[in-house]
């Protein structure tokens, strides 16, 4: 289950959980809805992600948001870290992030509160991806409820999930 923390485990263990990473396919799905929208940025090259995304995502903060979040892979590994409030504070629990490919993310929230588990990337149980969403998708709440009866958990209140 994704951590409600700015950790990538459970508090106690410190390190980011290890789970096999096929990074091959980037999908991305923009939805261009309000003046006050998201922030998605990501990288794939040499240079350490974290450095790039967390440059981006503070290059994206005039547009407004409430949190803010990155996923790097390393070596396999997928990294989750999440804070509410500005880039700033991400970049104090993400800037040591090692990895070469990634995505961020600053969050305007609309639907869930701003919290740390409503903030993105969003990750399934397996943590074998992460995801990111700019936009509204307005029949959530029938998808999430049809998926809810074919035994789908959910782990934020957003409508990305």
């Amino acid at each position: 289950v994704p951590s409600e923390s700015a950790s990538c485990a459970t508090p106690s263990s410190g390190s980011c959980p290890t789970q096999p990473f096929p990074f091959n396919t980037a999908v991305f799905l923009f939805s261009e809805t309000s003046a006050k929208m998201c922030g998605i940025t990501a990288y794939l090259g040499k240079k350490q992600a974290s450095t790039v995304l967390l440059s981006g995502l503070a290059r994206l903060e005039y547009r407004g948001y409430d949190s803010a979040g990155v996923a790097i892979v390393n070596a396999g590994e997928l990294c989750i870290k999440k804070k509410v409030g500005k880039v700033k504070e991400l970049h104090a629990v993400a800037k040591d992030l090692q990895g070469d490919v990634g995505i961020g993310h600053t969050r305007w929230a609309t639907h869930g509160e701003p919290t740390e588990r409503n903030a993105h990337p969003h990750t399934p149980k397996d943590l074998n991806f992460a995801l990111v969403h700019n936009g509204i998708i307005e029949n959530f709440g029938a998808l999430r409820e049809s998926l809810k009866r074919k035994g789908h958990e959910f782990y934020s209140d957003t409508d990305t999930e």
